[in-house]
């Protein structure tokens, strides 16, 4: 169960890595909430990936 959850988690950062991050990478930084969206969806994409991986131990 502790796998599966840990998969899940995984899969969900890599989501929001390519989904949410490189899209607002892609768009213009002019705009202040850009970069504040980009930090804050890599920041939850590192946490989710910390959690994942620690669960598939």
């Amino acid at each position: 169960m502790r796998k599966e959850i840990g998969r899940w988690l995984v899969d969900v950062s890599k989501y929001m890595i390519t989904g949410v991050f490189i899209t607002s990478l892609l768009n213009n930084f002019s705009d202040v909430n850009g970069w504040i969206i980009a930090l804050l969806s890599l920041g939850i994409s590192l946490v989710l990936l910390f959690l994942g991986l620690r669960n598939l131990k």
